[in-house]
């Protein structure tokens, strides 16, 4: 029998933090207030365990605070300074956590990841870091791993962007059934409107 869970909770060497539970993640992405709504509203529905990742002040924050299902993450974007443009990986970083100062989990804007900014983020008091996709049709078996002392690695494994570049009908029972550690990276915009192309 397979449960949501919070993936704050999760701690790589005890397996029953995280094996046979389902972890949904939402990346907010600057999207409209009503899409984000729908989503948060959708996930109330169904007392499904979620983790929203934060890159702006979004009205919704007071709600998805209130509910014990729910938990903030901050999703950073540092894909400015890959082209000469931002400040640095701090002040991106500064800026997310002044919208969700007591956030301990965090996924970047395109993954964007290394060792600078997984160092950042420990030392803004981030414990999980959601920044690596291994689709499961690689037939790589994800787990959380420790990385960097205090730095929990959550790597998920299915993500709605990714489902269009493949010509087929995901069965997600299935894949749930046949992989120990199901983490899912949703976009807000893609539940909204329901999209499978």
């Amino acid at each position: 029998m397979y449960s949501f869970a919070h993936l704050i909770n999760i701690v790589p060497e005890q397996p029953e933090t995280w094996q046979k539970k389902i972890f949904l993640t939402f990346d907010n992405d600057w999207a409209h207030n009503h899409i984000i709504r729908d989503t948060v509203d959708l996930m109330e529905e169904f007392h499904a365990s979620a983790t929203f990742f934060v890159t702006d002040h979004i009205p919704q924050l007071e709600q998805i605070k209130a509910h014990s299902t729910f938990t903030l993450g901050i999703h950073p974007t540092f894909r400015p300074l890959l082209i000469g443009q931002g400040i640095s990986i701090h002040a991106d970083i500064d800026r997310c956590m002044q919208i969700i100062p007591d956030a301990i989990s965090c996924r970047s804007h395109g993954n964007i990841q290394g060792g600078d900014i997984s160092q950042a983020f420990i030392k803004r008091g981030i414990r999980f870091e959601s920044n690596e996709s291994i689709p499961f049709q690689s037939g790589i078996k994800v787990r959380p791993y420790a990385l960097n002392g205090p730095l929990i690695k959550l790597p998920y494994f299915w993500a709605d962007e990714h489902e269009w570049l493949y010509d087929r009908n995901c069965d997600l029972g299935k894949i749930i059934i046949e992989n120990d550690f199901c983490m899912f990276h949703f976009n807000p915009i893609h539940v909204f409107f329901n999209f499978r192309e």
